[in-house]
């Protein structure tokens, strides 16, 4: 019925949510985002910096060669 959409409506939100705020390094929840270019994929900012040290020079996420941090 009516209720069990609204649920499902309300779980799906609170899942994209919860992936926009979730470091793809870490799997936590992000602290200090970064967005790299040009993809603009977001990390915490010190496991951005823990890829950049280890000579990452790719988005972890989708290949892309970082450009900016």
């Amino acid at each position: 019925g009516r209720i069990g959409e609204e649920e499902v409506k309300l779980q799906q939100f609170a899942q994209s949510i919860k992936e926009q705020i979730t470091c793809s390094f870490c799997y936590e929840i992000m602290s200090i985002p970064v967005a790299i270019q040009p993809c603009n994929h977001r990390f915490c900012g010190g496991c951005l910096t823990e890829l950049v040290n280890n000579k990452k020079d790719a988005c972890i996420q989708c290949r892309k060669e970082i450009t900016t941090a």
